[in-house]
């Protein structure tokens, strides 16, 4: 029987990853026509923002691009060091969060060594320390206990061979947050039970409550922290993203980073990446412009469905994703049936939740432009009431 605790073991890549998926999906959800793609778990793009700031710039921007930085472009690095109160030293810029997860597996795990992750949570947390030979051993974030972290439950997890501990700051998917006490204590037991553990803590989506709250990075060394672009500013498309880390960690990730990157992530977008962060406050009044009023859209889908049965969840106080249940499917493949005929009837796509361990959940995307998100949300409701009607006859 699957539940919403089982996570499988990755002895080799799966066969369909949830990123080969969403490139797919891409591919069909923009040739579709009349169709609402609801995957996208960032906010909607403001290429316009960006195509004004380089203009602004003038011929500044090209000055930026014909200095080249081995270690990282010093608008980016400083940008991020002024933004998350974090000395520039202690920054690595990656290719990426997943690119940083790949590096951190290499860095502090071999073979044979444990890596607590997070369920619900996103598939390559799982992939990464698969692939090095790590042995993954899960963490449930229980969405009827808000997806908090149980404490007891992860003392008992961790083991003389635990290694690392992945966790998401806002969760991934289901976009609840850990405050600084929290984290502090979760960190202190887990360290109590073995002292070499590290507590690696995604932090893409948490710029939505930067303003509350620092990096995780910043309590402790033994705590690292991965940022991008890609959700909270809009723009996944600069391929970019950074690690926040101890001294020691940043001189291994570096060694290795010549092995497996290169040259990392390229001037160009280090430099786009540094423009964008450099005017932070405009990305940030454009995020608030689209989640106040899709907020309350998704409220207003969620609600009913939840008061009438076909969804158990809620909305989130943040965020860009909800991941509600869908209470009338038996299992894993009963969603991935639901979410074909979504796509084929309805023409409104979402993703499956076993790519991110729910299998009897869905993710739906909430960042994008608010008529859109409506209407698609109208033809949702009309898929989600139809699959609950046919399983209740069954």
């Amino acid at each position: 029987m699957i539940t919403d605790t089982a996570i499988p073991r990755v002895e080799t890549m799966p066969e369909q990853t949830y990123l080969t998926w969403l490139k797919n999906n891409f591919s069909v959800s923009t040739t579709t026509p009349d169709s609402y793609d609801l995957t996208s778990s960032g906010v909607m793009p403001p290429i316009a923002l960006l195509v004004d700031q380089i203009r602004a710039l003038g011929t500044e921007f090209k000055s930026y691009l014909e200095t080249f930085a081995p270690w990282g472009e010093p608008l980016l690095l400083d940008s991020i060091s002024q933004i998350y109160h974090y000395p520039a030293d202690r920054i690595v810029i990656t290719s990426g969060v997943s690119s940083a997860l790949y590096l951190l597996s290499l860095a502090l795990l071999k073979p044979g060594d444990e890596c607590l992750v997070e369920q619900p949570g996103y598939e390559p947390f799982v992939l990464a320390p698969e692939l090095v030979g790590a042995r993954v051993i899960p963490l449930p974030r229980r969405p009827e206990a808000d997806y908090a972290v149980d404490l007891e439950e992860l003392e008992r997890l961790i083991t003389p061979r635990t290694r690392m501990i992945l966790l998401s700051n806002l969760h991934n998917p289901g976009m609840t947050d850990l405050t600084d006490e929290q984290i502090r204590d979760l960190f202190q037991r887990a360290r109590r039970r073995n002292p070499d553990v590290r507590l690696v803590i995604d932090e893409i989506f948490h710029d939505f409550i930067r303003d509350e709250q620092g990096t995780a990075a910043a309590l402790d060394d033994g705590i690292v922290a991965l940022n991008g672009l890609g959700k909270v500013y809009g723009m996944g498309a600069i391929h970019v993203g950074w690690m926040l880390a101890s001294p020691d960690l940043v001189a291994r990730i570096r060694q290795l980073q010549e092995i497996v990157e290169g040259q990392g992530s390229t001037h160009v977008t280090e430099v786009l990446a540094g423009l964008v962060l450099q005017h932070h406050a405009d990305y940030d009044a454009h995020w608030r412009r689209l989640l106040i009023p899709n907020h309350r859209i998704a409220e207003a889908f969620l609600t009913p469905l939840v008061d009438s049965g076909v969804l158990s969840g809620r909305v989130s106080e943040h965020g860009t994703v909800i991941f509600p249940k869908v209470n009338g499917a038996a299992d894993a493949d009963a969603v991935d049936r639901l979410v074909r005929d979504l796509a084929e009837r309805q023409k409104v796509f979402v993703t499956a939740g076993r790519y991110f361990y729910g299998p009897l959940h869905i993710r739906i995307g909430i960042g994008g432009d608010s008529q859109r998100l409506e209407a698609g949300l109208v033809r949702l409701t009309d898929g989600l009431r139809a699959f609950a009607n046919a399983a209740q006859s069954r």
